[in-house]
């Protein structure tokens, strides 16, 4: 409190045991990969688990509750924000209140990724596509991969984009995330996902500290 994204680590706890016990099976990004990249078919009920953001809690709550599970998930991170105190900035009026929620670092990548959480790109300054111009937006969806990459040793395949909604996200958008180079992109369209989605364009269910049945409402799809 006061930041209304968070989710006390009980009730993701709770979340977490819920996903099983309803039938759904988390799987991790290359399984998505491969269902739009090749067509291999995603397990009955797939979720997959993201973060955005980067912030430090997904490292020392939400990491050790997945490990718990045996569950994978992904973290989009702004690079712009790895070792800087600076605050994002929708977290700029928290940090006045004197909340401060902190990102990793990027020395902290490693121990996300050996613990289940893989890392992709969430840009540089977490500014939506549609208040750039395009060589800014290039920027900041291609120099995020080059970083990232440089770092981890290997390909990043998917972005996130900031904030994510339809008007934050144009088709322009979406050509210039695959002519980087990229697999996947992510928004925050509220939405499932099926074989014919474009998978630059995925959707995702915002999780929110929901009451049990709330939460399995949310995931069939009814809220």
């Amino acid at each position: 409190w006061p930041n209304p994204t968070t989710v006390p680590t009980a009730v993701f706890e709770e979340q977490m045991s819920l996903l099983g016990e309803l039938g759904y099976t988390p799987v991790g990004l290359d399984a998505v990969l491969d269902h739009y990249l090749r067509g291999v078919p995603l397990r009955p009920g797939a979720v997959l688990l993201t973060f955005d953001d980067g912030y430090r809690d997904n490292l020392q709550n939400a990491l050790p509750i997945l490990r718990r599970h045996g569950y994978p998930a992904v973290l989009f991170v702004p690079i712009g924000y790895l070792d800087d105190e600076r605050p994002l900035p929708h977290e700029e009026s928290l940090r006045q209140l004197g909340v401060r929620n902190e990102t990793v670092d990027w020395s902290e990548l490693a121990e996300l990724e050996a613990g289940g959480i893989r890392i992709e790109s969430h840009g540089i300054g977490h500014r939506p596509l549609s208040e750039l111009d395009p060589a800014d937006a290039v920027r900041e969806i291609a120099l995020s991969k080059l970083k990232l990459e440089e770092r981890l040793g290997r390909e990043v395949d998917a972005f996130a984009v900031g904030r994510g909604s339809h008007a934050d996200y144009r088709p322009e958008h979406a050509s210039l995330v695959q002519q980087a180079g990229y697999q996947l992109a992510f928004t925050s369209v509220s939405g499932a996902n099926s074989p014919a989605t474009d998978p630059f364009r995925l959707r995702r269910y915002n999780v929110e500290p929901y009451p049990a049945r709330t939460f399995e409402l949310v995931l069939a799809g009814a809220c």
